[in-house]
């Protein structure tokens, strides 16, 4: 008799049942992460993947870059010529006020970063 192969592939006919079972397992498991990483990025929470007018949300948002993302977004309309550098202590000096202190016509923006710590 002649040798003939139980698969078209020759492979065994019980592990393929057994590969498909576990990628059937390894895709319903992976589902829900791929639906909570496309919901992430369809809503963007934390306004970073794409850029926005207005920088307005319910979620505390990384003021570093949101910060930095409306210099580059008004730069050409506004020209900021006066800026409140520095850690989270410049939130208390509001642009609308320091702009009384400049003169007419100059704007002034707050960049400003957390994550800077004192260095030697």
């Amino acid at each position: 008799m002649e040798n003939i192969p139980e698969t078209v592939t020759g492979a065994n006919l019980c592990k393929r049942p057994a590969f498909l079972r576990l990628v059937r397992k390894l895709v319903l498991f992976a589902m829900p992460f791929w639906a909570l990483i496309a919901l992430y990025v369809y809503d963007d929470p934390f306004m970073v993947l794409r850029k926005y007018d207005l920088y307005d949300s319910d979620v505390m948002l990384n003021e570093q870059h949101v910060g930095w993302q409306i210099y580059l977004n008004h730069n050409d309309s506004v020209h900021f010529n006066s800026f409140i550098l520095g850690n989270s202590c410049t939130m208390a000096f509001r642009c609308g006020e320091w702009e009384k202190y400049l003169d007419s016509g100059d704007r002034a923006i707050r960049l400003f970063g957390n994550a800077e710590g004192m260095k030697r």
